[in-house]
C-alpha cells in the first residue's frame, strides 16, 4: 500500500525555501531600522541632549560672575586757578575809577562757593594810596561785599557764599580810585588768597594757583 510522506516531505523543503532570509535582505531590515531609530531621535530625544557638543562650546558659567560694571569713579578735591586777563596797564593819576586788576577763576573737579579775597599791593604804598574799592563778579557788583583794609598794602573783601558760586570760569574785577602816586611809579595788584569751599566733598580749597608764569602774576600799574 502506498503511503503520502514523500508528498509532505516535499511540501516541508517547499515552504522552507519560501522562508529563508538571504544576507541582502537582512542587511536591508538592519538599515532600514537604523533609519527608523535615528529619525526617532531627532524628533522625540530632548535639544540639549541631542545638540551637546554645542552646549559645550559655550562660555562655562563662571563668566557670569565677572563683575563687569563700572568702578566708582573718585571724588578729587577741588582745584581753583587764578588767569590774569590783563597783566600790564599806563594810567595817570587824575582821581578817577579804573580797572585795577582782572582775572578769570577756573573750577576743577567740583563746584565751589567763595566767602573771600585778599588782594594785595606792592610798590611803595603810603596809606589811602587806593581808595573806593569796588569788586565785579560776572560783571555785578556784590551787594554783600565787606571791604577791609588790613594794611595799606593789604585788601580783604568779604563776601556772601551764596552770591559767589563757581562752577566752570567766572571773571572778576577789582575797581578802584588811584589817590596818590608819583609818575614813573609802578603798583602791581595781585591776589594773594582765595577762601572758598568745595561743594562736592564740603572742604575748604587749599590748592589754589595761578595759570601761566607765575612770575607774572598780577597786574602791574604804570603810572604815567
Amino acid at each position: 500500500m502506498e503511503t503520502e510522506i514523500p508528498q509532505k516531505t516535499e511540501k516541508k523543503q517547499k515552504r522552507r525555501k519560501r522562508t529563508k532570509f538571504t544576507p541582502s535582505v537582512v542587511l536591508n531590515i538592519i538599515l532600514i531600522v537604523g533609519v527608523l531609530a535615528l529619525i526617532a531621535m531627532a524628533l522625540y530625544a530632548p535639544r540639549t541632549e541631542f545638540f551637546k557638543g554645542a552646549v559645550l562650546l559655550r562660555p562655562s558659567a563662571t563668566v557670569d560672575t565677572i563683575d563687569t560694571s563700572p568702578s566708582p569713579k573718585v571724588q578729587m578735591p577741588g582745584a581753583l586757578l587764578i588767569d590774569y586777563v590783563k597783566k600790564n596797564k599806563d594810567i595817570v593819576v587824575n582821581g578817577e575809577l579804573i580797572t585795577l586788576t582782572s582775572f578769570v577763576l577756573e573750577a576743577e573737579y567740583e563746584t565751589m562757593s567763595i566767602s573771600s579775597f585778599l588782594f594785595e599791593f606792592e610798590g611803595a604804598l603810603e596809606p589811602r594810596t587806593i581808595i573806593e574799592p569796588k569788586l565785579l563778579v560776572d560783571g555785578h557788583e556784590l551787594s554783600s561785599s565787606n571791604y577791609i583794609w588790613i594794611s595799606s598794602t593789604r585788601l580783604l573783601i568779604e563776601v556772601s557764599a551764596e552770591e559767589v558760586l563757581l562752577k566752570d570760569r567766572l571773571p572778576v574785577i577789582l575797581q578802584g580810585v588811584v589817590n596818590i602816586a608819583q609818575p614813573g611809579q609802578t603798583i602791581t595788584v595781585f591776589v594773594s588768597d582765595i577762601s572758598a569751599v568745595g561743594e562736592a566733598l564740603n572742604k575748604a580749597i587749599t590748592n589754589i594757583g595761578v595759570k601761566g608764569d607765575i612770575d607774572a602774576a598780577g597786574t602791574a600799574l604804570h603810572i604815567q
